[in-house]
């Protein structure tokens, strides 16, 4: 069916007479992916979809033959999968990271000495080698590194700077 697919739009571009860029443009689809199915000799993934709708919409002529998915029939393609994994400051979970975020509390408080001394470090100029001209940060709090989770060697994790942990 894949083979048939790049045929049909092959040949709804050569009787249109338009080149592959205008095709492609149409299609939201860059020109590389399109050189892609035609050395492939077929369409894949989620473009079969992509262009059945497009050679639907643009020439009724072309009869296109649904091929079945993975997906129910009344299952709707647009998903958004949103997720979050990380560390924030101010927030140890999900939902405290968006009542700041909702709040619009800043989380950036003046650098602690023990992370880096300003006395030692800081500068007025920009441009200064070895100096920063930021007085605040945002800071993780009781935030545990497991090295050996991440399979990071001991030494390595020995060798780090604690400012950077």
């Amino acid at each position: 069916m894949s083979q048939q697919l790049l045929k049909k739009i092959e040949g709804f571009r050569k009787a249109k007479g338009m080149p592959i860029l205008t095709l492609c443009k149409m299609m939201d689809v860059h020109n590389v992916t399109y050189h892609r199915w035609r050395n492939a000799g077929k369409i894949t993934g989620a473009y079969k979809k992509l262009v059945e709708a497009f050679l639907a919409q643009n020439d009724p002529s072309i009869t296109v033959v649904n091929t079945p998915t993975t997906l129910s029939q009344n299952t709707s393609s647009d998903i958004a999968v949103i997720g979050i994994a990380c560390y924030y400051p101010g927030a140890s979970n999900v939902r405290e990271l968006w009542e700041n975020i909702l709040a619009r509390r800043v989380q950036f408080r003046r650098m602690l000495d023990q992370r880096l001394p300003l006395s030692e470090y800081y500068s007025d100029d920009p441009k200064a080698t070895d100096k920063t001209y930021l007085t605040k940060a945002a800071f993780l709090e009781n935030f545990i590194f497991d090295w050996g989770k991440l399979r990071i060697p001991k030494k390595t994790v020995e060798s780090t700077d604690i400012a950077h942990c």
